[in-house]
């Protein structure tokens, strides 16, 4: 039986800063995976350039309760978002 490590960069699309960085240990070797954080400005560039950089990382989905803003319309949601 063979073994494999996972090792999953949380917070891609957070900032560009982190993105690239978790694309850059992707390219170096160590990590396999990471999850996107949607609700962030830029989120959905820094994704572009992982399939296009990366086309092997593991990308999933971040859920986001408490930071940055509401992906839908704060109207289509109101049960989740506060002032």
């Amino acid at each position: 039986m063979s073994k494999r490590l996972i090792v999953n960069a949380d917070d891609y699309g957070h900032t560009h800063g982190v993105s690239q960085g978790i694309r850059l240990a992707h390219l170096r070797g160590i990590v396999t995976s990471t999850t996107a954080m949607m609700n962030y400005r830029g989120a959905e560039d820094d994704l572009r350039k992982a399939t296009h950089e990366c086309p092997r990382l593991g990308l999933g989905l971040h859920l986001v309760l408490t930071s940055g803003n509401p992906v839908l319309p704060v109207e289509k949601v109101p049960d989740l978002v506060d002032g």
